[in-house]
């Protein structure tokens, strides 16, 4: 009974039928309405949450969330401004059930061979023993094994992704295979905790304790990167080239800085030849995705930890949820994730319930926490531990080292929005100021004009 209560609680706070009398009474739109039924999608997702985790958790994220909403509705959902958004993008039509795409449910292998291309599993272990599955498309799709193409190049994926996200769309669309048909060999990177990197030479991700999961973008910066840049680099035999999206681009830019002080990550490195950054982000103080701004200022990821709970959505959960009501509603689901990640001409509604069915991924509660850490104090550095002991045994020094991108190495090319609620380009900017200019090769800002 208590957990009803706290469920039903939790997904009805006062603020929020203020905000449902506030939008019905002063907006009639379809745009306005979409709002509505996004805010209840996002509901519907605490209520998938809350129901998930023990008793005592689900009571402590309730008090933590409930907390975190006694704002205005124009604190959370950024009002007219976001009323502005959609309400000049949003179609005027009613809503359409689109039917279930083909494509929902499938794996990477699965997906890159029914689109007629030739997919290689490999398996790279780091130094401290994380089981990374590496994916390779060696040829295009016209090709043969016999003519293998010769520059090889890895795409390293975002936060709860994984490397599907570089095939997920169709052969003229996604990044995988236009470099394939190009002429490059492809490697897609996973990094430690989400599907494709839950193995171990020693630790079970299943055990029950921290074991496992207690790792950050730090140590994928530090033995992950290092480990497939080395994997490819042998196999090929040649210089590599790096593509990274949102947390491909931070380990990448930690990974860049500690050279002289890591051996390891100044010899792996060495076999860079470029370093592409997508959505790039070391800062995240200025992310405008009220949502997880919301989560950044709340003590949840704390409670979680207390409460021993180490895996941070890990896929098979909402993946096999979300599919359905993106398939249903796809132009609230659009809505929802533009509320997250901001907004996009080029985002195809009806393969929404595709992207979900393989994302979020998974990772480390440690890591969100990293991430969470960026955004209250505006810092690039590595994961504070909470206390000076801790911080102590780690760095021995009472706080953790600061990432220097004055000593930045590899030589990068820069792509980021103008309109990017995760990579805001306050903090794109200065990342930029930071780095040091003789290392940025190319740089380019894409201007999304809202209409």
């Amino acid at each position: 009974m208590l957990c009803v209560e706290v469920v039903t609680s939790a997904t009805s706070f006062s603020n929020f039928n203020i905000f449902y009398e506030w939008i019905f009474y002063n907006h009639k739109s379809f745009a306005t309405q979409a709002i509505v039924l996004t805010i209840v999608m996002m509901q519907l997702f605490v209520i998938s949450l809350i129901l998930l985790l023990p008793l005592t958790l689900a009571v402590s994220v309730y008090s933590e969330t409930k907390e975190a909403f006694e704002f205005s509705p124009d604190d959370i959902f950024m009002g007219e401004e976001i009323l502005q958004l959609f309400s000049k993008s949003a179609s005027t039509k009613d809503l359409k059930i689109v039917p279930t795409d083909q494509d929902v449910g499938k794996d990477m292998v699965t997906l890159v061979t029914e689109r007629g291309y030739s997919i290689e599993t490999h398996y790279v272990t780091t130094s401290d023993g994380y089981i990374l599955t590496v994916f390779n498309i060696p040829y295009g799709k016209n090709s043969d094994s016999s003519s293998r193409n010769k520059y090889p190049v890895i795409l390293q994926h975002g936060l709860l992704d994984s490397s599907y996200s570089w095939i997920t769309n169709f052969e003229d669309q996604s990044l995988g295979y236009l470099l394939a048909d190009a002429g490059f060999d492809v490697w897609f990177g996973n990094n430690r905790g989400n599907r494709y990197g839950r193995n171990h030479t020693k630790l079970n991700p299943d055990d029950g304790t921290d074991a496992f999961w207690k790792f950050t973008w730090d140590e994928m910066a530090a033995y992950d990167l290092p480990a497939i840049i080395n994997y490819v680099n042998d196999k090929t035999k040649s210089q590599v080239s790096w593509i990274g999206h949102s947390e491909g681009t931070i380990q990448m830019f930690a990974a860049g800085t500690i050279t002289s002080s890591s051996k390891a990550v100044g010899k792996a490195l060495e076999k860079l030849d470029l370093f592409v950054a997508l959505a790039p982000v070391a800062y995240v103080h200025h992310l405008k995705s009220k949502d997880l701004s919301i989560l950044a200022h709340t003590r949840i990821v704390d409670r979680f930890l207390k409460n021993g709970v180490y895996e941070f959505l890990p896929y098979g959960g909402l993946t096999n949820v979300l599919p359905q009501i993106c398939r249903l509603t796809p132009e609230v689901c659009h809505i929802f994730m533009r509320t997250l990640f901001g907004p996009s001409r080029n985002l195809n509604d009806t393969r929404l319930q595709v992207y979900v069915s393989q994302t979020p991924a998974g990772t480390s509660v440690y890591n969100m926490d990293h991430w969470i850490q960026g955004v209250r104090r505006n810092n690039f550095q590595m994961y504070d531990y909470g206390s000076i002991d801790e911080n102590m045994k780690h760095y021995r020094q009472r706080d953790p080292p600061k990432y220097e991108l004055k000593e930045f190495q590899p030589k990068v090319a820069l792509f980021s929005g103008s309109n990017d609620f995760l990579a805001d380009p306050k903090d794109v900017k200065q990342l930029v100021e930071e780095l040091p200019a003789e290392k940025i090769v190319y740089q380019d800002v894409q201007v999304i004009y809202i209409f």
